[in-house]
């Protein structure tokens, strides 16, 4: 079984069971684990020191007095960023100021556009129909969020 990387890649069905396993047993949210995969910080299966590192951080996930000090070390306007968009990655939040800058000044970016220029600076591979077809969903999606952001303020 491999482990589980960037978005264009399919997760199996034993893989998310497996996912949701771990999160059930060290008491994780399932997206803390997968973000844990994404980043490569451990694997699937996880192996003996990723089992260390899980228990290690069940302990201190829901800690009130370490996650307060880790916020205070976070200006306010970035703790009011992560949390209206806790799911968005590097690429995603990207994709996301890009729309709603476009959105400010009066124009309507198009999805070939902001895929160039994901090629261009983070080096996303479009020719590949898998990746092409997830970053299309993900623009659409961020498309629609930043329209009903817009409108709130």
């Amino acid at each position: 079984m491999k482990s589980v990387g960037a978005g264009d890649e399919r997760v199996s069905l034993q893989e998310k069971q497996l996912i949701s396993y771990i999160a059930k047993e060290y008491k994780l949210p399932v997206a803390y684990v997968k973000v844990l995969l994404k980043k490569k910080i451990i694997s699937i299966p996880p192996a003996y020191p990723d089992r260390i590192i899980l228990n290690a951080l069940s302990k201190i996930y829901r800690n009130e007095q370490l996650l307060r000090i880790a916020l205070g070390r976070i200006s306010k306007k970035r703790r009011e960023e992560l949390i209206a968009h806790p799911e968005l990655d590097k690429i995603d939040k990207y994709i996301f100021n890009r729309l709603c800058n476009g959105y400010k000044d009066g124009i309507t970016v198009r999805s070939q556009t902001i895929l160039a220029e994901l090629n261009k600076f983070y080096g996303v591979n479009i020719s590949n129909q898998r990746t092409l077809y997830y970053y299309k969903k993900r623009i659409k999606h961020l498309r629609v969020k930043c329209k009903r952001e817009l409108t709130k303020s």
